[in-house]
């Protein structure tokens, strides 16, 4: 069941499994296509979204991005066809994925979470697991992220004192720079495996 499917889980939600996946898919070269699931969904209404995505998966790759959802038993059954199968039929809709597109399940890892409860998962060994942040794959186009980094940097190299500070003075800083700057300001006092990109986020927005 394992063929062609990548199970990627993490300790705690955060930490940037999607990322992740994107980035595996683009190093693939082929097509991201992504697929959420939660909710109460519909089942004729999942089906007609996924059949509308079929000549994507031609030629690409799906991100099933799975969350909490009430409809347990059904969501297991489908994922059960789709993964062994690669097809299943929903009332009169027959849908299928094609068996060379790789599949990367994303399961939320939020503390109410009980997806790696379901029978289908007991069988299928998580492919990657993300133990933590990743500073390497920073969006530095992220909102935010090039302001507080540049700002950072006028405390660092001690121009804050000699110049007026504004956004039409900054510059495009690369990832590494980035990165190094605010973990200087971030990271102090924090325990490093609990450190989330949505922690970041708020840091950055509030900053």
């Amino acid at each position: 069941m394992n063929k062609n499917c990548i199970l990627v889980t993490s300790r705690i939600s955060g930490l940037g499994k999607s990322t992740f996946i994107r980035k595996a898919i683009d190093t693939s070269n082929v097509k991201y296509v992504k697929f959420p699931i939660y909710g109460d969904f519909d089942i004729d209404t999942l089906a007609e979204r996924l059949c509308s995505k079929y000549s994507q998966l031609e030629t690409g790759a799906i991100h099933l991005d799975i969350g909490t959802t009430a409809n347990s038993q059904e969501l297991n059954e489908v994922l059960y066809c789709l993964l062994l199968f690669r097809n299943f039929r929903f009332g009169q809709v027959a849908v299928s994925i094609p068996t060379t597109t790789m599949i990367y399940i994303e399961l939320d890892a939020s503390p109410d979470a009980t997806l790696n409860q379901l029978p289908l998962f007991q069988y299928i060994t998580p492919s990657a697991v993300v133990e933590k942040v990743d500073w390497t794959t920073l969006n530095i186009e992220y909102g935010g992220i090039q302001a507080v980094a540049n700002y950072l940097q006028t405390i660092e190299n001690k121009t804050i004192i000699t110049q007026n500070i504004n956004s039409s003075n900054f510059k495009k800083l690369d990832a590494m720079t980035c990165s190094r700057l605010i973990q200087a300001i971030f990271l102090p006092n924090k325990d490093a495996d609990y450190i989330t990109w949505t922690q970041l986020s708020i840091f950055v927005a509030v900053f």
